[in-house]
């Protein structure tokens, strides 16, 4: 799968990933009725000449521009707490100190300049950091009035500074872009932290690498990931990877990551695994497919509505092309926690072939009727089986049951048939008051998996 991911990256390139910053940046509020909103950055500018160096008296706003993220030197997964990158939470205390550091780093271009900028910078952070929060304040307080009309929420901002004018990206010395070389080598050297020289386990090529993975379930302390023993020094063994290897996966993790489709309108990512790598006809339809799911996904929750009755249409996409490649389905559990967004994967259905979801598109087609206004069948499925789920412990469980069906179906396993009957049962006695729909929405989950021969009584998947 990494390797795959790897590819993509690679042929996607930095200019086809601006369409997933600006999904970064995208912030929802916590109330999920809300309306996303852009962020916007707010800039502060210091004036150098030969003599003096100073703030300008007002801060300036910008709406955050797609276009601008090699001026703004904002990358794909840079945090806006200010480690990594110059664009960070307006209201971050440590707002000065990367490019602070970057003025130390780089007094070997010009010592006289960056030291007078770096002393300048320290001695007015205080300064600075009382004027932004009265900033914000009036803010807040203009947003607040405007909005007990509008009944939207303020937007986040966002912070960095200018030099004469110019975004950091873009400043030069002698021709040097000074900000965006330090930018580049401080997330190299981030990745560097403990390296060797090795094997990429990507690229295959001989170089410095590192253990660092671009996903958070990499381990060392399990049976299987114990190369070296359970040495600190020796774990780079277990994953060496590369700094480009390393860029490209990231890359790759992105591209699919916001690029999901539904199954029973629970989302899952679809990885494809290519048989012959340098097959670059195959490798673009794919892209194109789920690039089109993607913009799909981007349209409004109106919109959006009428779309998702048509959910298959990614699968039905995909199984008109030939077996050349091999897809794995990922369903990950994104649930929260207090420092980070864990990716845990919950399901993961390997190997699967476009004529498998030819089949079952085709079954699909002759179960529902074409000339009616059909509810999507993985939508019924769905509903038969959270028919009776109400706690949080019991939808739970329902869940687990469809992650598994959902297995069966596209794995071609088989489900024990009086388990089925079961759940009909429980759906039909829920919606009593709809009987004939009830009937009607149970008959064709049991015509769809009659199709396909998936029933086998007293001998089916253990759901």
């Amino acid at each position: 799968m990494l390797k795959t991911l790897a590819l993509i990256g690679k042929l996607k390139g930095d200019k086809d990933m601006k369409d997933i910053i600006l999904h970064k940046v995208l912030k929802k509020g916590q109330n999920k009725k809300q309306e996303t909103s852009i962020q916007k950055i707010v800039f502060a500018n210091v004036n150098i000449n030969s003599n003096t160096i100073s703030w300008d008296e007002n801060f300036v706003i910008e709406e955050f521009d797609i276009n601008k993220t090699d001026k703004y030197l904002y990358g794909i997964n840079d945090r806006k707490d200010g480690q990594l990158a110059p664009v960070m939470n307006i209201k971050n205390e440590k707002r000065l100190n990367w490019i602070i550091e970057a003025c130390k780093k780089k007094q070997n271009i010009d010592k006289g300049l960056f030291k007078r900028l770096a002393n300048f910078l320290t001695d007015t952070s205080k300064d600075l950091s009382e004027k932004l929060k009265n900033f914000c304040q009036s803010i807040e307080i203009e947003k607040a009035e405007d909005n007990k009309k509008k009944k939207k929420k303020p937007e986040n901002l966002l912070f960095s500074i200018k030099i004469n004018k110019q975004y950091l990206g873009e400043f030069e010395i002698n021709g040097i872009k000074v900000f965006n070389d330090y930018y580049k080598e401080r997330k190299e050297s981030t990745f560097f932290e403990q390296f060797a020289e090795g094997v990429c386990c990507i690229c295959g090529e001989r170089k410095s690498v590192s253990y660092k993975c671009p996903f958070p379930f990499l381990t060392f302390d399990k049976p299987g990931y114990t190369t070296g023993g359970f040495s600190e020094s020796a774990k780079i063994k277990n994953f060496p990877l590369c700094y480009d290897c390393f860029q490209n996966i990231e890359k790759g993790k992105n591209f699919i990551l916001t690029k999901p489709a539904t199954f029973g309108g629970i989302k899952f990512y679809i990885v494809p695994k290519f048989l012959i790598s340098n097959d670059y006809a195959v490798i673009d339809k794919i892209i194109n497919i789920l690039s089109e799911r993607y913009e799909i996904s981007n349209l409004s929750k109106q919109e959006y509505s009428v779309i998702a009755k048509t959910e298959d249409n990614i699968m039905r996409k995909i199984s008109e092309l030939d077996d050349v490649f091999l897809m794995d389905f990922v369903f990950f559990d994104n649930s929260k926690t207090k420092d980070n967004e864990r990716l845990k994967i919950v399901l993961l259905i390997e190997d699967v072939y476009p004529s498998r979801l030819k089949t079952i598109m085709q079954a699909v087609d002759k179960v529902l009727d074409s000339n009616r206004n059909n509810k999507p069948l993985f939508y019924i499925i769905k509903d038969i089986l959270f028919a009776t789920a109400k706690g949080k412990d019991s939808q739970k469980i329902a869940y687990r049951e469809f992650l598994k069906v959902t297995d069966c179906i596209i794995k071609d396993k088989k489900i024990d048939f009086e388990w089925l009957c079961s759940k009909f049962n429980k759906y039909i006695k829920k919606n009593r008051d709809y009987l004939n729909f009830a009937i009607e929405d149970t008959n064709k989950v049991y015509m769809f998996f009659s199709y396909l021969e998936l029933l086998q009584s007293k001998g089916g998947e253990n759901v």
